[in-house]
């Protein structure tokens, strides 16, 4: 009954912690999907807000996923 208890402890935990993680919310406009030229706009725009709020400890990493951007 206590291995229950503490799983369930557990559980309630991980949930209560994951319901407070949220991920980073970027501008992207939803008429650029369908239009050709507003789509080469925004996908640069898009990418200097990723490139500004990125971070990493790791430099090598941290390059490589910033060159890709």
């Amino acid at each position: 009954m206590r291995l229950v208890r503490n799983s369930f402890c557990l559980a309630a935990m991980y949930l209560i912690v994951a319901s407070c993680a949220t991920a980073q919310q970027f501008h992207f406009p939803t008429a650029a999907a369908d239009e050709p030229a507003a789509l080469s706009k925004a996908v640069p725009a898009l990418a200097e807000q990723v490139i500004a709020a990125y971070k990493d400890d790791d430099q090598d990493r941290y390059l490589n996923n910033l060159f890709r951007l």
